[in-house]
């Protein structure tokens, strides 16, 4: 009897995973129709609607929405913003591994070596370097920042009315949490260096940029002085159209913690200042990299030296030391790219 009933179980199951394997075409569809219906809503709102553009889109949908095969590739929308620049169509591949953000560590990702396309594309030679001493076996491609490639997110007209509203602006980028890693730093220190700075040299006004996964400080940051607003989700292909229309209208960029924000600020010649901040990152329990964390530390130290005096200029020292984890030597025209792109296998 046990018997007949496991080939009863045995069938169901085997049922229950045929038809799985038969519909998941439909669901995918039905999360991409879903995705694109969200990041449409999204494409039209302003800046500082923190609570539409920080909601959350559920990873099952971006997967179903992004064209990539290598599912990092479109984080904060690189791949589109690339294939935009490059004038490829949307639904084309890119047969190399990208990395999302320009990378100040030497840590090894798995995903980036264990991804079957033969090529890494980044933005300058400090990652090249980690990646050559970790004999990485794949072809290392090197374009700047990433964020150049981006089209700004407001038409000309409107951006020359939101500049004159602003005037002279600064533009602060707080440490922030990330999926399953939070962050805590003293925010009423952080403002009061911001907002001492923007009294100091006459500045009009001050807005934070704060990260999705950071939404809730939104009425913290307002009740501070400050205009709030945001880039958006990691998964919103105008994650940096976004970020380009806030750095460019301001004119002082500030943060208390080292990313890329830094040198996509100075990709668009937008002086930077980083505050020595004691920022405290919560790893989940069994995650925490002692070594990595010390080295994040050295390098933030580093470049305090550099970016720790106000100055309303981009100093050479500042550039040659960003350039290195930046690539601004490394920038590519639209056939350049479009031919790199196109020959990758």
């Amino acid at each position: 009897m046990q018997a007949i009933y496991r080939k009863i179980l045995d069938k169901i199951a085997g049922g229950r995973v045929l038809f799985f394997v038969l519909a998941q075409p439909f669901i995918n569809l039905l999360y991409r129709k879903k995705a694109l219906k969200i990041l449409k809503e999204r494409s039209r709102c302003s800046l500082n609607n923190i609570s539409k553009l920080s909601e959350d889109i559920p990873s099952k949908f971006y997967y179903a929405a992004t064209d990539e095969k290598e599912k990092f590739n479109d984080f904060y929308g690189i791949a589109s913003v690339l294939k935009s620049f490059a004038r490829l169509p949307q639904n084309k591949v890119i047969k190399a591994y990208i990395e999302h953000a320009i990378t100040f560590t030497d840590y090894s990702c798995p995903s980036e070596n264990d991804c079957a396309y033969k090529s890494v594309i980044l933005c300058g030679d400090f990652r090249e370097n980690v990646l050559l001493k970790e004999k990485i076996n794949k072809k290392i491609i090197k374009i700047g920042p990433y964020i150049n490639y981006a089209s700004p997110y407001l038409p000309q007209e409107k951006f020359r009315k939101e500049k004159k509203r602003l005037g002279k602006n600064i533009l602060a980028f707080p440490a922030h949490s990330v999926p399953r890693i939070d962050v805590d730093y003293d925010i009423k220190s952080f403002s009061r260096e911001v907002l001492s700075l923007k009294k100091k040299y006459k500045y009009d006004s001050a807005r934070v940029c704060l990260y999705w996964k950071d939404a809730r400080l939104e009425k913290t940051y307002r009740d501070l002085g400050f205009e709030v607003v945001s880039a958006g989700h990691q998964f919103d292909p105008l994650f940096l159209p976004r970020l380009r229309t806030l750095i460019e209208l301001a004119d002082l960029t500030i943060s208390n913690g080292v990313g890329s924000h830094i040198g996509y600020s100075l990709s668009l010649r937008v002086p930077h200042y980083l505050v020595m901040q004691k920022v405290k990152i919560n790893y989940p329990k069994g995650e925490f990299d002692k070594n990595l964390n010390r080295k994040f530390d050295q390098t933030k130290e580093n470049l305090h030296e550099v970016f720790g005096k106000y100055s309303e200029k981009i100093t050479k020292r500042q550039w040659e030391a960003m350039n290195v984890f930046s690539g601004f030597d490394h920038p590519k025209s639209s056939d350049e790219l479009s031919k790199i792109l196109s020959n990758l296998s």
